[in-house]
């Protein structure tokens, strides 16, 4: 069946601009600092300062480094930026943004080195970019004064109808409010789903994917919960063309819980990506017969 997905939703649609990033281990593998964004919103009152003739993201920097700031309000059409103390209540103003400031739970931010280190297949110059989908999202994806609930089930609405458009919108604005665990889960999901049927841009679909499910590793406590976004950490580095790590990935989740259905999965990329005799050749005619036998992979030096 074809869905020609690379022709309908080419483009601006799904198209993520993954910039530079400082490194990681420089500025912490979970943000300590988020920003909640709603579109075409004021928040009146409670200016602390005003910047001309700047960017939305100068705008967040200024906030995020004054101590008395807890919201913001950026004028697109004029480049203007009014960090805000205590806020008014959020009104309509068309081509505004207005962002909250809002702190990441301590725990998370504590525990994410310990996670970082049980995910030893993925390198160390990767987590820039992991970081930088976090710190990017709350711009990316607006929360534009939905609660939780409703993301959820806008997010789920928009699946069922295969509007992946508005299922990523909402599932990326879901984790811009909640930042849990839950929602990079479904946000990683929604990217891998979005992969399979859109080839033609699988990679990109599949590296957005594999961000997620690290960044909802890096949040999550619960064994269980680690072992489901394993799952979807291996499938997004299998699409990826990384399949040897999808062997790590997996053994690592059976390691937190065991299930069966992961079990299978494991023992068939043991098959395809793991250490096995590739061929053998038997040299029974010289006068001292031997077996030649080749390896996937090298063997460990003693």
């Amino acid at each position: 069946m074809s869905y020609g997905f690379g022709r309908r939703f080419a483009g601006a649609l799904f198209s993520v601009c993954l910039l530079a990033a400082p490194d990681a281990k420089a500025q912490g593998l979970v943000p300590a600092e988020r920003f909640v964004i709603s579109e075409n919103t004021d928040l009146p009152g409670g200016d602390i300062a005003s910047i001309f003739d700047t960017t939305l993201e100068a705008c967040q920097r200024a906030c995020a480094s004054n101590s008395s700031c807890k919201a913001f309000t950026f004028n697109k059409r004029n480049g203007s930026c009014f960090p805000k103390g205590n806020p008014g209540a959020p009104a309509g103003f068309d081509n505004a943004l207005s962002g909250f400031l809002l702190a990441t739970d301590a725990q998370v931010v504590s525990s994410a080195a310990t996670r970082r280190e049980e995910l030893g297949f993925l390198q160390d110059w990767e987590f820039g970019s992991i970081t930088a989908q976090a710190n990017e999202i709350g711009a990316a994806r607006p929360v534009n004064g939905f609660a939780e609930t409703e993301l959820q089930a806008m997010a789920q609405q928009a699946e069922v109808q295969s509007d992946y458009r508005r299922a990523i919108a909402n599932y990326g604005a879901l984790v811009s409010l909640t930042d849990s665990a839950a929602a990079w889960q479904d946000y990683a999901l929604v990217w891998a789903r979005v992969a399979k049927l859109d080839k033609d841009n699988a990679n990109s679909h599949f590296t957005q994917s594999l961000y997620a499910s690290v960044n909802a590793y890096l949040r999550a406590t619960a064994p269980a919960e680690r072992h489901t976004i394993l799952t979807t950490m291996a499938v997004a580095l299998e699409g990826l063309g990384r399949g040897r790590d999808t062997v790590p990935a997996l053994r690592l989740a059976q390691s937190l819980q065991k299930r069966d259905d992961t079990e299978k999965a494991l023992d068939r990329v043991i098959g395809l990506y793991g250490f096995r005799v590739s061929d053998s050749e038997v040299q029974s005619d010289s006068p001292r017969p031997r077996i030649c036998v080749n390896f996937s992979e090298p063997l460990a030096k003693s």
